[in-house]
């Protein structure tokens, strides 16, 4: 079950959960409102060798992504852009989030998360948004405001938390991070990292 608005409070006043900077306003009766922060890695137009993006290749990742701080950024419509939040989360091994859109920024078609909305127990960093514009317009969106909602599930204490792997990519991020899939051991699944050499 999520928690509920004075379970938040109660989480965050104990230091079980740690929300910075942590406004009691923004606390929801099942989640609490994350604001925008004023990083952001935005997806560069590719062409010819250069449309294609590699995971498996750092530098081919990096090559994709523009990094931008700005009090504003404005995403047309089917970009892509990777945005932070202000609030550094810091969640306990018995606690998991998950992060979801504003209804009225949805109803403008605009989605915060593509597939990583989930926040594992044990996670410390600010969280990277994957902002998207669906809409056939384009969106201003503007540091400072309320972005999105953090759900927070109680459950059995997990034996390590997130931060604690040794293959943590993303504990402690800070600002707009993009992709570190390169990072993977693929020899653990057999894939090599450069798909050009047999």
């Amino acid at each position: 079950m999520p928690l509920v608005n004075w379970e938040i409070e109660q989480a965050v006043m104990y230091g079980r959960i740690g929300i910075n900077p942590f406004n009691q306003e923004r606390v929801q009766p099942n989640s609490y409102d994350v604001c925008l922060g004023n990083d952001f890695q935005v997806m560069l137009p590719g062409t010819g060798e250069d449309s294609v993006v590699s995971p498996l290749d750092r530098g081919s990742i990096a090559a994709a992504f523009q990094h931008v701080s700005a009090p504003y950024i404005i995403i047309e419509p089917g970009q892509l852009i990777l945005g932070t939040t202000i609030e550094h989360i810091s969640l306990p091994n018995d606690i998991v989030a998950f992060l979801t859109g504003k209804s009225s920024l949805g109803r403008l078609g605009l989605d915060i998360h593509k597939t990583a909305g989930w926040v594992d127990a044990g996670f410390v960093g600010e969280l990277t948004l994957e902002l998207h514009n669906c809409g056939q317009r384009s969106i201003l969106l503007k540091a400072g405001m309320p972005i999105g909602q953090l759900v927070f599930f109680d459950g059995a204490c997990a034996s390590y938390g997130y931060c604690e792997k040794a293959d943590a990519k993303y504990a402690n991020q800070k600002g707009a991070t993009i992709s570190r899939y390169s990072e993977n051991d693929m020899a653990v699944v057999g894939v090599h990292p450069d798909p050009d050499e047999e």
